[in-house]
């Protein structure tokens, strides 16, 4: 008689004790912390490493990391505190690129002087994790712009030649902001003939294309002296060079000093200005 009250209690008072502790879980979950996925399937082919920022609600920084090669195509996992988060990462931080951090969206990617900047692509998001789940898709966009330069009709002395290009922006903080500050590159011929020497340099993304000059230098008597100034930028701007767009379109930029013309092209349109307009 007391056996089988026991197995009826049992069998009644089991399910109502798992509710009980069910419910006890479920509402001790908004403490735990939200486990954050970044899904690194789609990392553009050319970049070898990334570096990772998240930062809270108030702008702390609550996680760093550096993500290496071996490692893109998979998913990233992390628990992380319930809070609105935004996450930025920079690939292709190479010896070009002076990194500066100091844990806060101030922390700084800026170009060396003179030589042409990394191919920086850059990435931020904004995720709510005040849920178990949140996470999203990493989509890597381009930061820079390869520039190609052809240069024809040049007939100036000296046995060496080479291009200055200078803007408004030196680099970026992590955020994206742009940073102050007029970033020298200096670019040479691929081959000493002057007859058609070719350049080739990367161009970050600027605040904005006002500033933005190319000038031609070659040594005379063992000084360097300025032959020829090109507003690039003044060029680019009434063509509509788009430099907010999300990828940087390259550009090539061919240069005839024997008739002063100037042709811009990129991959969807061309346009030619007059070479000897000086800024």
């Amino acid at each position: 008689m007391w056996g089988k009250r026991i197995r009826l209690f049992l069998v009644f008072a089991l399910p109502a004790c798992c509710l009980c502790c069910e419910k006890g879980i479920w509402e001790a979950r908004g403490e735990c912390p939200c486990i954050f996925t970044l899904d690194l399937g789609g990392i553009p082919k050319g970049i070898d490493t990334l570096h990772v920022w998240i930062f809270g609600e108030n702008d702390t920084l609550l996680y760093r990391d550096t993500v290496g090669k071996e490692r893109f195509g998979g998913i990233c996992r992390l628990l992380i505190q319930r809070d609105m988060l935004r996450c930025y990462i920079w690939g292709n931080i190479r010896k070009a690129t002076a990194l500066r951090e100091n844990r806060t969206l101030n922390s700084s990617l800026s170009k060396r002087e003179d030589v042409s900047p990394d191919s920086l692509y850059g990435y931020s998001g904004l995720f709510n994790t005040r849920s178990e789940y949140a996470g999203g898709r990493v989509r890597m966009n381009k930061e820079f712009a390869t520039v190609d330069v052809f240069l024809k009709g040049y007939k100036g002395s000296g046995n060496s030649m080479w291009l200055e290009i200078s803007g408004n922006s030196s680099g970026f903080y992590i955020d994206g902001r742009c940073m102050p500050g007029a970033g020298r590159t200096i670019a040479f011929p691929h081959s000493p003939d002057t007859a058609r020497a070719q350049f080739t340099y990367r161009l970050l993304r600027q605040a904005s294309l006002t500033g933005l000059n190319m000038a031609l230098l070659a040594m005379d008597n063992g000084l360097p002296e300025i032959q020829n100034e090109l507003p690039v930028g003044k060029w680019l701007a009434g063509c509509g060079y788009d430099m907010q767009a999300p990828d940087l379109a390259d550009i090539r930029l061919e240069i005839d000093l024997s008739v002063n013309m100037a042709v811009i092209r990129t991959e969807d349109w061309q346009a030619a200005f007059p070479a000897d307009v000086k800024f």
